[in-house]
């Protein structure tokens, strides 16, 4: 006897997710490896383009002598839509972003 639909999409699911959650921690280990570097990180998955570096708080300038927040912006093909967040540094930041996207990816697929 077969799988059903509904077994074999979470199945699919959980395997996107898995994936995800590798790429975003691989990225972010980049990162992390250097917290005073002006180069962003980017990761691109599907139809999403993510980027992600160190900035100061208050806001979008960087200066390398006081980073205190990680940036993002989200651009998706085909549009002329770019979405922007800043995440003061905190313990446990790292996953707390890369769980958040992970379900917004998942909602847009």
């Amino acid at each position: 006897m077969g799988m059903s639909k509904d077994e074999l999409s979470d199945i699919r699911l959980r395997y996107i997710k898995e994936e995800l959650h590798i790429l975003f921690k691989e990225k972010f280990s980049e990162l992390k490896n250097n917290p005073y570097s002006t180069n962003p990180i980017f990761l691109t998955y599907d139809k999403f383009t993510f980027e992600y570096g160190y900035t100061k708080a208050d806001d979008d300038v960087q200066s390398l002598d006081s980073f205190k927040a990680i940036y993002e912006n989200i651009k998706i093909d085909g549009t002329e839509r770019e979405l922007r967040n800043t995440y003061t540094i905190k313990n446990n930041l790292v996953e707390e972003i890369i769980t958040k996207r992970i379900a917004w990816i998942l909602e847009r697929i």
